[in-house]
């Protein structure tokens, strides 16, 4: 059965999956990694989440300053890296408080 989704609801429901399947990586990448790795991993990560978000806010920025039919599917790509670099971002941010909750007891 095919749906008639709007293309905006099948990026959030991409950008919903993609979510989870980062956050079961992550949690499975906690349970088998040395806690020195998982922080470095982490770190790593986060880095690269930030890079991708301030790329992507950068275009969008430059849409609004000056919109073009051309800069309009660059703008949308934008959008949605800050949706997923975002996401990225709170996965680790939950897997840092749950690693230090764990540490703390």
């Amino acid at each position: 059965m095919e749906t008639n989704r709007p293309g905006y609801l099948e990026q959030l429901l991409d950008l919903a999956r993609e979510y989870d399947r980062k956050y079961r990586e992550l949690v499975e990448l906690a349970q088998t990694a040395e806690p020195r790795d998982l922080f470095q991993r982490i770190k790593f990560q986060g880095e690269m989440a930030t890079d991708r978000f301030r790329n992507a806010q950068r275009v969008v920025l430059e849409f609004l300053d000056s919109p073009s039919e051309g800069d309009r599917d660059a703008a949308i790509q934008a959008v949605t890296a800050l949706c997923r670099s975002f996401d990225e971002m709170v996965i680790l941010h939950h897997m840092l408080l749950e690693q230090h909750g764990r540490t703390m007891m």
